[in-house]
């Protein structure tokens, strides 16, 4: 069994609410507020030394699509903000206009809600318990075992995502820390903010481990099933499409246009390569003809 080490503080801390974020401990983060409330409790914890409390604001389907459309002044604090989040410290603050601002800020430590007042200034503010969780003298090896399969089932999810960046990947393999390993890929990988708020709740680093690994298998199926959705709606154009190239070609091939095999000469296919070579098709499309004409 792997020993730990935990790290206690209590904060009093504003309270930031954030819509379709969450904020991890060790991972700097920019992104934008569009609530005046988050606005005005990040600009009081500039004044107070720059820490605040980051929450995950929960809103139902209707409240999301709400919010979206609106134009943003959300200056309550939400009763059903998440009780598990960030304390982080703010790096910068810009506002751009009233119910818009640009904040950087890095996450310290996980932290649970212990009570919440309202001030004077209507800012939210929380007293919390913060607590960091360490794996003590090194990785154990089925520790490393667990991480290895975490890195594993990354590539294999990530090599299904468009555009992922080299240095992500680099990162996650050089990453020694499990709990810092869980939660860069949580931040930097993950869509759903409901997973991400999974893996933050998760104080003990190996039982992220655990939560990581279920996640990732299971979105890495959902990519699977969606490529096949794809392919099968791709392969279906084709064959439409082709259908229609064998009509102007003035071929007769049946109706069904495609796997059916030619009883003519070897002139006349000669003849029908050279139309489609002309005919300046798409590759794909070319491909497809061209392997069932042979």
């Amino acid at each position: 069994m792997p020993k730990y080490t935990e790290k206690i503080n209590t904060y009093s801390l504003p309270v930031v609410a954030l819509d379709g974020l969450v904020l991890f401990p060790g991972i700097p983060v920019s992104f934008e507020l569009n609530s005046e409330g988050a606005i005005r409790a990040c600009e009081r914890a500039g004044s107070e030394g720059g820490k605040a409390f980051f929450s995950l604001r929960n809103v139902t389907d209707e409240e999301a699509v709400r919010n979206a459309t609106s134009d943003g002044d959300r200056d309550e604090l939400e009763s059903d903000i998440c009780e598990i989040g960030c304390v982080g410290v703010i790096k910068q603050l810009v506002r751009f206009r009233e119910n818009s601002a640009r904040v950087v800020a890095e996450g310290l430590c996980r932290a649970s809600i212990l009570s919440v007042e309202t001030g004077e200034d209507g800012v939210p503010v929380a007293a919390v318990l913060g607590k960091t969780v360490s794996v003590e003298d090194g990785v154990s090896p089925s520790v490393e075992a667990m991480m290895l399969e975490i890195r594993d089932s990354f590539d294999e999810f990530v090599s299904r995502i468009p555009k992922v960046s080299p240095e992500l990947t680099l990162s996650v393999r050089s990453i020694t820390s499990p709990g810092l390993l869980c939660d860069f890929i949580a931040s930097s990988a993950l869509v759903d903010v409901k997973d991400k708020q999974t893996v933050l709740e998760q104080y003990d680093p190996i039982a992220r481990l655990s939560a990581l690994a279920l996640i990732l298998a299971r979105e890495t199926e959902i990519v699977k099933t969606e490529a096949d959705i794809d392919r099968g709606q791709r392969e279906y154009y084709l064959r439409e499409q082709i259908k229609v190239i064998y009509a102007e070609l003035g071929e007769g091939r049946d109706g069904d246009g495609a796997g059916g095999i030619y009883d003519e000469d070897d002139d006349e296919i000669a003849e029908y390569m050279n139309r489609i070579k002309e005919a300046a098709l798409p590759e794909e499309v070319n491909e497809k003809l061209v392997k069932e004409t042979k």
